[in-house]
Order: structure tokens, then C-alpha cells, then sequence
């Protein structure tokens, strides 16, 4: 997702093409195809279930572009708006990700207020 916020804006500035949505973009391909490659190996890797849906999120990103390519009287801004919209959706699953990551999981709690409970003085 970083290299994704450092890419877009770097290729948008260096690129007359950028922001056309008329035609396939083919900078914004290779950055999602890039993307898309790295977050479907570190979900493979990974023991989550939502580093499996940023993938998912990034896919429909990913195939916009050949949505475009196959018809090319698909509407400007449908094809803007499949490239962009998954972003947001990764963003809400990364947050809710990181938010379930941090909290303390019930079955763990429950183990050490039990082993705390036993190893207190007195018993």
C-alpha cells in the first residue's frame, strides 16, 4: 500500500498520460500488477484472512484495466472509478485488520488471568 502511495503520485507527475481515463493506462497497470503480486504473496504467507481480501480488493483493481482493454466504449469514469475505488476498500480492511490484530484475544486472556490467579500468594 506505501509503495502504491509513492508510485501513483510519482507516475502521475512524469506521465502526460496520466489521469486519461479514455484508454487503458498502461503505468497504472504495472504499478496494480506490481501491487498485486506483492500483496498476494504476503497473504499466501500470512496467517490472517485480511491480507486475502487487500489482494481480492487489489484483483478488481488489477482487471479494471482489462475491463477497459475488451471494451473500449466503457464509460471514462467507470473505469476511474474501478481502478480508485478499491483503494478505500483496502484501506477500511487494513484497519479492521490491524484493529482485530491489537486486541488482546479472549482464549489468551482467559489463560492469564487463570495462570495469574494461581501463581498469586496465598494459595
Amino acid at each position: 500500500m506505501a509503495f502504491l502511495l509513492f508510485a501513483s503520485p510519482v507516475y502521475a507527475a512524469i506521465s502526460t498520460k496520466a489521469g486519461q481515463f479514455d484508454r487503458i493506462d498502461l503505468g497504472y497497470l504495472v504499478i496494480d500488477g506490481v501491487v498485486l503480486m506483492a500483496m498476494i504473496g504476503f497473504a499466501l504467507v500470512s496467517e490472517k484472512w485480511w491480507p486475502l481480501w487487500l489482494a481480492g480488493a487489489q484483483l478488481i483493481a488489477f482487471l479494471s484495466h482489462f475491463v477497459r482493454l475488451i471494451d473500449a466504449s466503457y464509460a471514462p469514469f467507470a473505469y476511474a472509478l474501478m481502478m480508485r475505488a478499491p483503494s478505500w476498500v483496502q484501506l477500511a480492511i487494513l484497519a479492521l485488520g490491524t484493529w482485530l490484530a491489537a486486541r488482546p484475544a479472549p482464549a489468551r486472556q482467559s489463560a492469564q488471568s487463570q495462570s495469574a490467579g494461581s501463581a498469586s500468594p496465598g494459595r
